[in-house]
């Protein structure tokens, strides 16, 4: 991305003798105002860069607290408390860099513990630690052996003509012809600031055929931006080089990812539910959403979406088209690169409060 190659080059001449251990992409908030940059771990401290600002702002690992952190479906998030009571908090597009700089920071933490403590006191803590190791271990047998008497008592109840199940929301079942399934949604017609964009990559045009290969996922609430996702799943099959053009998303690059599963997109419904989604050309991301969660059984209500799109058609007059790379370009509304699910988003997102202004 273009904004990460400036901030790296504003970094380097700030701090061109510092050796970073991790650099990626983030998000913060610093005396009330929203900062998408970059960050930098070094040895001795993190330093958030943005060349728009000219921006650096540094945090010595020596004034760090405590570090805690918070993953799921849309969020990964890591929250440093430093200094005289001051936080800071960092969201991020994958979980990968909170886990490297979560174990980075135990480590820092556990060499000074190590350092105020004599050989005695070291032996006492591997002692302990051993002991807490063996409690797990204890703890997740019950836990499996929990697990088995519920299920078996579940199947024995449900063997029983006497037994109720619990109360569920009246659940629609689709036949597995394409034909006969509903992929309609509820189509919004009036925009508000806040509100989820969602967008997909996939391995083709087919909701039917092909795969999703990427998600990305942007959060709004009173037109910020509150948390960021992006994920990419590995396909069932090899994706073909012209969608590797395309996104430039290669086989490689998706061969330790995850499948796209059940569990996952539960996840994903989880988020959307009872919320305004937006996208682009909607019938495109619903129709591949709608169809893997009914090929996977997943119960859900009617989806509220708004396509930017169709209302682009209406107030937008000055381009040659209503295409999202066109917009992006004409409007500037992300320099990141089109046909990656996360900088669609985040131009989507823009895209729908310029048409607000408009309105």
């Amino acid at each position: 991305m273009k904004a990460k190659k400036m901030d790296k080059m504003l970094f380097q001449s700030k701090f061109p003798e510092v050796e970073v251990l991790l650099e990626s992409e983030t998000s913060t908030k610093i005396d009330k105002e929203y900062v998408i940059g970059s960050i930098f771990v070094t040895i001795q401290e993190i330093i958030l860069v943005q060349h728009k600002a000219n921006l650096t702002f540094q945090i010595p690992w020596s004034e760090v607290v405590s570090l805690d952190t918070i993953e799921n479906f849309i969020s990964n998030k890591l929250t440093l408390d430093y200094g005289e009571n001051r936080m800071l908090t960092f969201s991020f597009t994958s979980s990968d860099p909170v886990h490297a700089i979560q174990v980075f920071y135990k480590t820092l933490k556990l060499e000074r513990e190590i350092n105020h403590f004599n050989n005695d006191d070291i032996k006492a803590l591997q002692h302990k630690n051993e002991q807490l190791i063996k409690e797990n271990f204890q703890l997740r047998n019950e836990i499996n052996k929990l697990n088995e008497e519920n299920r078996a008592l579940l199947d024995n109840m449900q063997n029983q003509k006497s037994y109720t199940s619990p109360y569920r929301a009246p659940r629609r079942t689709y036949a597995r012809s394409n034909n006969s399934m509903d992929l309609s949604y509820t189509k919004v017609r009036k925009l508000t600031d806040s509100f989820i964009v969602l967008d997909f990559e996939t391995t083709g045009l087919k909701y039917n055929e092909n795969e999703i290969i990427q998600c990305g996922i942007i959060e709004y609430e009173n037109g910020k931006i509150i948390s960021e996702y992006n994920e990419y799943f590995k396909p069932s099959k090899p994706i073909s080089k012209r969608i590797e053009k395309i996104t430039g998303i290669t086989n490689e690059f998706l061969e330790d990812k995850p499948s796209l599963g059940k569990d996952k997109l539960e996840e994903l419904y989880n988020i959307i539910r009872r919320r305004t989604i937006v996208a682009h050309n909607a019938p495109f991301d619903m129709k591949f959403l709608l169809y893997q969660l009914q090929i996977n059984d997943i119960e859900y209500e009617k989806l509220r979406v708004i396509d930017t799109l169709t209302f682009s058609r209406k107030l937008i007059r000055e381009t040659p088209n209503h295409k999202l790379q066109t917009l992006k370009e004409h409007f500037n509304l992300d320099d990141g690169e089109s046909h990656n699910a996360i900088n669609d988003c985040r131009a989507t997102g823009n895209l729908l409060l310029l048409l607000m202004s408009r309105q």
